[in-house]
């Protein structure tokens, strides 16, 4: 085994804290964390909302089940503000999983659907 080797292979990452930067503001990123949902859940209503308006004005059916699946992630976004930071004694995280499942289900059946 060649000497830079034997040199690589003593090294071991015993923690990734050693090498993460000074954590001094951890606290106010608890401030942050609601307003960042708030955002996502905002900008999954608009293009809920924007989709639904395409899909009325032109008729296009895809238009439809993508509309359709961004109500069910809207609905994830605002169950995961709901369990963590309205509730986060309360474990929402099935319900979580059942309404993105829903969501990816309901645009794979229209992409299905709208190949045949």
């Amino acid at each position: 085994m060649s000497r830079s080797r034997r040199r690589q292979a003593s090294y071991s990452l015993t923690s990734l804290d050693d090498y993460a930067p000074a954590r001094q503001n951890e606290g106010s990123m608890h401030v942050f964390q609601p307003f960042v949902f708030l955002v996502c859940i905002a900008t999954s209503f608009v293009c809920m909302w924007l989709l639904f308006r395409g899909w009325r004005r032109t008729g296009t059916r895809l238009l439809f089940w993508s509309a359709l699946c961004f109500v069910f992630l809207a609905a994830n976004n605002v169950l995961v503000f709901v369990d963590l930071i309205v509730f986060p004694q309360i474990d929402l995280r099935a319900v979580r999983l059942l309404t993105s499942l829903c969501a990816v289900t309901v645009l794979l059946w229209g992409l299905v659907w709208e190949a045949e």
